[in-house]
């Protein structure tokens, strides 16, 4: 967000960083702009700035609505295992994540994928296609859909100071899944070892046998071998959160 802040000054484009309410919608009031488009921002939009009238309202979610309504849309799609992910176009409305959908656009999820790597792959391809998505629906050849309310789910915000934390007693794949979904630049699964809290960047599975003892580490050539229900998780990366 500094990096964002100073290219906004350095450019000279008026700003105005996390508004209170009002001071938001009087804000939007007083530019009358087309359209308001949202991106990313993990506060909810207030009402205020929603009732501003002649102002179409646009959120781009970094996931698949209906079925993800969620903080963190690409974790939880590859901490459930899916196979695609996509990112969706839809109008902003009171109820977070339950606006109208103008576009909804899938990307495959790769079994090695990280959450940064389907998030840039997300970003490259909305730098392709987002301006003419905003064209067409301001120009209304996009018509907004209702969600399927059937289909909706949501998801509380992840804490990765509690979900990070690896159980080794569960299968490699699933183990697996959660070290791509909380890997860097988020806080990253963990696990303690002699004490100390070990953040894991990257690792993989062998399967094999039913472990007897899930957990048991050991140290060999730079990399930590823990074992999990059906096989070891071989750690490649890994640093010592210090206090």
């Amino acid at each position: 967000m500094d990096h964002t802040l100073d290219y906004l000054k350095e450019a000279g484009f008026p700003f105005i960083y996390q508004p209170p309410a009002e001071a938001f919608a009087d804000l939007v009031s007083r530019l009358k702009p087309d359209m308001l488009f949202c991106f990313s921002h993990t506060r909810k939009i207030p009402g205020a700035v929603l009732a501003v009238e002649n102002v179409r309202k646009v959120n781009c979610h970094l996931g698949l609505l209906p079925e993800y309504r969620c903080l963190n849309p690409v974790n939880r799609a590859i901490i459930n295992g899916d196979t695609i992910t996509g990112f969706t176009i839809h109008e902003l409305v009171d109820e977070m994540d339950a606006g109208d959908i103008y576009y909804r656009e899938t990307v495959p999820l790769d079994r090695e994928d990280t959450a940064l790597d389907v998030t840039l792959r997300l970003i490259g391809r909305l730098k392709v296609c987002l301006p003419s998505i905003l064209r067409d629906i301001y120009y209304g050849k996009l018509r907004a859909v209702p969600q399927d309310q059937e289909k909706a789910h949501y998801y509380p915000p992840i804490d990765y100071f509690i979900e990070g934390l690896l159980d080794w007693n569960r299968p490699g794949d699933e183990i697996m899944r959660k070290i791509r979904a909380f890997a860097p630049p988020w806080p990253g699964a963990f696990f303690y070892l002699e004490e100390k809290k070990i953040i894991v960047e990257k690792a993989f599975f062998l399967p094999g046998e039913k472990a007897s003892d899930p957990g048991l580490k050991k140290r060999l050539e730079g990399k930590i071998i823990a074992c999990c229900r059906d096989g070891e998780i071989i750690i490649e990366k890994y640093h010592l959160l210090r206090d």
